[in-house]
């Protein structure tokens, strides 16, 4: 019986004060409830950077959503300067996530970024290269053709060596 008493009273308290993983970002929609704020550009031309959610940098942006999708984009920053794609997210524990995401820009931009960059939950990720993987086919075809020559030399020597 008490046990019932203080579960129920304890679920009451939680649907009471919810707690809530959403952080108010300022959007070109106005404010909006996101997982976390970010402030992105993903265009060649000049322009200014654009806030909102992550959702908003993948619906307005092309390049490199797969390989943003792929990593944690609610701690992100990543900068690729042949496209000029500008992705850096964060501040997902705050209440107000405006001012911290611009601070965190500004660190970052304090820097002077000319190089591509990724940094993922305060830790270096791979830039991802327009080069095509290497499935190493280039040493399994040298291993291959150097067996080849080994196989013909010991023919040839065997054949020479059965002559006399």
């Amino acid at each position: 019986m008490k046990f019932g008493f203080i579960f129920s009273i304890c679920a009451l308290l939680l649907i009471y004060f919810q707690l809530s993983v959403a952080v108010i970002c300022l959007s070109n929609t106005g404010e909006r409830n996101c997982t976390s704020c970010v402030m992105y550009k993903c265009s060649v031309e000049a322009g200014p950077l654009i806030d909102g959610c992550p959702d908003d940098f993948f619906k307005n942006c092309s390049k490199h959503t797969e390989f943003i999708k792929s990593k944690n984009y609610n701690d992100m920053e990543f900068y690729d300067p042949k496209d000029n794609v500008l992705y850096i997210s964060g501040c997902g524990n705050e209440i107000e996530g405006r001012m911290c995401i611009e601070l965190k820009f500004v660190r970052i931009y304090g820097k002077g970024i000319k190089d591509a960059f990724c940094i993922e939950g305060g830790k270096p990720c791979v830039v991802p290269d327009d080069k095509p993987a290497d499935s190493g086919s280039n040493d399994q075809n040298g291993a291959l053709k150097l067996i080849g020559i080994l196989s013909f030399g010991w023919l040839l020597s065997t054949a020479a060596w059965n002559l006399y």
